[in-house]
């Protein structure tokens, strides 16, 4: 079975088994977060001809907002601005190099299960589904010469997400930082990204 039909399933379990009464106070949680994005191809291949390829880490920034349902339950709505950078490199007597900058930017829904830690600190951790908006700005060289293509294109992935809320003393700003995944390809990408988040959040 597929990870994304494991997370979809286990999110549809927990709510099924939630027996939470919505809070009487319902509030937004509103989160700001750096990220640092890696992708499941990130990492640096060859073959005897001389080909190679590479895929380097990436970096973005996202929002998100959340409107908590209950004390265990809640609903989060949220966006990311990130970019990785694809290069390929063919030795021959013509030599080739193609650099491709693919720019993401998923809108997620996610619906986040909150533990009881008995604490001060929010841990959460739920399903989530997104639809992915890719811009892939590819440059290429050889023989030829020089050019440069656009190409715009969307995916639908599930996955999952981790986090956790520190509140700094009593007010309402806290730290946030989590951890995301999910399962999504550009053209013949797979890019299946581990985004890691940090930042900070403000409940109202």
């Amino acid at each position: 079975m597929r990870i994304h039909h494991v997370v979809l399933a286990a999110g549809l379990m927990l709510a099924a088994a939630s027996t939470s009464i919505l809070a009487k106070d319902s509030s937004w949680t509103l989160r700001f977060h750096g990220a640092i994005v890696e992708s499941s191809a990130s990492d640096r291949t060859s073959v005897g001809n001389g080909t190679f390829s590479s895929v380097d880490v990436g970096g973005g920034f996202g929002i998100g907002a959340e409107y908590r349902l209950s004390d265990r339950f809640g609903l989060e709505l949220s966006t990311l601005f990130a970019g990785l950078e694809i290069g390929s490199s063919v030795s021959t007597r013509a030599k080739a190099f193609q650099s491709f900058e693919l720019s993401m930017m998923p809108l997620t829904f996610a619906v986040p299960f909150h533990f009881n830690t008995g604490g001060r600190v929010d841990l959460f951790v739920g399903p989530t589904f997104s639809i992915v908006r890719y811009l892939d700005i590819e440059t290429y060289t050889s023989g030829a010469g020089v050019g440069t293509s656009v190409n715009v294109d969307s995916d639908a992935a599930f996955g999952a997400a981790f986090g956790v809320d520190v509140p700094f003393g009593n007010g309402k700003w806290a730290f946030s930082t989590g951890l995301r995944y999910m399962k999504t390809r550009a053209a013949d990408t797979d890019v299946d990204p581990v985004i890691v988040t940090l930042g900070f959040a403000v409940r109202f």
